[in-house]
């Protein structure tokens, strides 16, 4: 998102991933990131047995063995959790989609996938929700860090990525303890300052003519300015006006 900010100092804060559960109970909201006036809200909790998904930037989800429901998540930044139906967890929702609803048969919810965001200049998963532990099938954490659900046959849940801001994956089995999640980050692109002399050695006669008002030429070296990925960021119009 583009934010313009001017001299002066701008607060930055890098949000912790929740911590995980302990025993049966829920785990933990993950902490708010901030640059400025934007801010991303930190994963809702995951649940623990009986209990819903907990709400925040995208829902945690629900607990075990009741018809709980997944945690909403916040317009514009993420998905709710999965609901798990009377059978085991729901996977914790994602930046891109909403986490996975258990199944009969003991399937844990997948969590739902991040978003692919490019800012870096490669294109990067983040915000993947947490799969659940199930007894049969683990759900299996969502593109963007999202942890892997565990507790039967030595699978072991996963904590979520830091720096990605993926959701935990959740134990199955009762009274055990499941993972962190990750933690956020905050990445900033500034476009650099261009000092530009523009050479009209060679321009067309076109330009004598006094009528011309505006020249903006993209097969012109001099009339465009590309950024990092070459893509034109300013143009600059070759007509001397």
């Amino acid at each position: 998102e583009n934010y313009s900010v001017s001299a002066g100092s701008v607060t930055i804060r890098v949000g912790d991933g929740g911590l995980g559960r302990s025993g049966d109970g829920s785990g933990n909201k993950g902490k708010n990131s901030l640059f400025g006036s934007l801010e991303a809200i930190g994963g809702g909790s995951g649940a623990g047995m009986y209990q819903n998904g907990g709400s925040g930037g995208s829902g945690g989800g629900a607990g075990y063995a009741s018809s709980g429901t997944g945690g909403s998540g916040t317009s514009g930044q993420g998905n709710s959790g999965g609901n798990n139906n009377g059978y085991p967890g729901g996977g914790g929702g994602g930046a891109g989609a909403a986490g996975g609803d258990a199944q009969a048969g003991e399937i844990g919810g997948n969590g739902g996938n991040g978003l692919a965001i490019s800012i870096t200049g490669q294109s990067i998963y983040y915000a993947g929700g947490g799969g659940s532990g199930a007894q049969t099938t683990n759900g299996i954490g969502g593109l963007g860090g999202g942890g892997n659900g565990g507790g039967y046959d030595g699978f072991i849940p996963t904590a979520g990525t830091d720096g990605l801001g993926g959701g935990g994956g959740s134990n199955r089995r009762a009274g055990q303890s499941s993972p962190d999640g990750g933690s956020g980050v905050v990445i900033v692109r500034v476009m650099k300052p261009v000092d530009l002399t523009v050479d009209m050695t060679g321009k067309p006669s076109i330009l004598s003519d006094a009528s011309l008002q505006l020249w903006l030429d993209a097969s012109h070296s001099n009339s465009v300015i590309k950024d990092g990925f070459n893509n034109v960021s300013k143009w600059m119009d070759l007509s001397g006006k």
